[in-house]
């Protein structure tokens, strides 16, 4: 079993490090077609952190890596049926990745509505201008 889940809310301690550790224990993960006795390892604590968190840690990760997390994370959320609705940490990833890496953004975003039943998440990954704009200034709402 992978030691990375010691805390349940990430930014009071999960460092760029503890992130990165997790990015690895699911780069050599099947996400298309996970087996749940492999994820049973992640299943708790939920992984939670907020849009501040995330700021804390991106610039330490690749895109690449990035793009594992949020791939992660919507796994997790799903098969474990964790509640992260509006407050799902693969939201700001997404949304980020689509701001700074468009064409990535996208891949990503792609990828998650296919796979994720967290309606907030789908909305996060919609790319028509009128909802980027609205999941926008709704993320505002909630970023505190």
């Amino acid at each position: 079993m992978v030691q990375v889940l010691h805390c349940r809310y990430m930014d009071a301690c999960f460092p760029a490090d503890r992130v990165r550790t997790l990015v690895q224990a699911f780069q050599g993960f099947d996400l298309e077609n996970p087996s749940r006795r492999t994820l049973e390892q992640f299943r708790a604590p939920a992984i939670l952190f907020s849009r501040q968190g995330w700021e804390a840690v991106k610039t330490e990760l690749t895109i690449r890596e990035t793009i594992v997390l949020a791939q992660a994370l919507t796994v997790l959320e799903r098969e474990f049926e964790w509640t992260g609705g509006s407050g799902a940490a693969a939201i700001w990833i997404v949304k980020d990745l689509l701001d700074r890496q468009p064409k990535e953004g996208k891949f990503l975003a792609d990828w998650i509505v296919d796979r994720t039943r967290n309606g907030y998440l789908r909305l996060a990954c919609d790319g028509r201008p009128s909802v980027r704009m609205w999941v926008s200034d709704l993320s505002g709402m909630f970023a505190h």
